[in-house]
């Protein structure tokens, strides 16, 4: 019925924090435990520091942190166990490019569904640049190490990731792990279908123009280091629809 529904996260659910439109914004050794939607929201935000932050959670698709169309941040020494992606970011509001953006020293774990180091799917501002991931562990990664998702029309240029280090699912815990990026080292996409929209909604109405797809440019990797535990990786994949 649906108590039962709610159960498994199908009736909606709350951030764990939510900071929206600020600058200057600080966030500092605290704990969130298990939000029934994005664990952390940083939304429109200038001038970020995120440091000695630990987030747990295991279900309702729930990120770990999310930045959203903010510029000028730093996420340092935090620890992120989430059910879908630990760290990604995106650009919801089209007015405000994300840009300026270091997570470094820290150690991410999702789980069943989302990727290690992400961005997107919803990329509805003109640009995402200056990402930059440095000195982070993903630990026992089921999807994928680095992945970027552009389901929006942005142009995402100016990536790198440094210095790496991931650790893939015994083969053992690995059965039944398929769908998007499973047990994958890297996964680039342009990509047309729910979320290639101009706005997020109300200001957007699908997919009404696929010329409005937006690129990947100018991403760098180097020392990237997959402990695969007895299991290789599937398959990386750099894909334009």
């Amino acid at each position: 019925g649906a108590r039962e529904a709610c159960q498994y996260c199908l009736c909606g659910g709350d951030h764990g924090i939510e900071i929206v439109n600020s600058s200057n914004v600080v966030l500092d050794g605290v704990s969130v435990m298990h939000a029934t939607n994005w664990d952390i929201r940083l939304q429109g935000l200038t001038d970020v520091h995120v440091s000695r932050v630990k987030v747990m959670a295991w279900r309702c698709w729930n990120d770990g942190i999310d930045v959203v169309s903010s510029r000028d941040v730093v996420i340092e020494d935090v620890f992120i166990r989430s059910d879908d992606d630990a760290i990604a970011v995106k650009g919801m509001d089209p007015a405000m490019d994300t840009q300026n953006l270091v997570v470094r020293n820290s150690v991410l774990w999702n789980q069943r569904y989302g990727n290690c180091m992400e961005i997107g799917f919803e990329l509805f501002n003109a640009q995402i640049h200056n990402i930059t991931f440095e000195h982070n562990v993903c630990l026992h990664q089921s999807g994928s190490i680095v992945s970027i998702h552009n389901g929006g029309q942005s142009r995402v240029h100016d990536i790198q990731y440094r210095n790496i280090v991931a650790q893939t699912l015994a083969s053992d815990q690995a059965r039944g792990c398929d769908g998007n990026g499973c047990l994958m080292l890297f996964d680039m996409r342009v990509v047309y279908g729910q979320y290639c929209r101009v706005g997020p909604p109300p200001h957007g109405d699908g997919c009404t123009d696929p010329n409005l797809r937006g690129s990947v440019a100018n991403v760098r990797m180097e020392e990237i280091q997959v402990h695969g535990n007895g299991l290789p990786l599937r398959y990386s994949a750099l894909a334009g629809n």
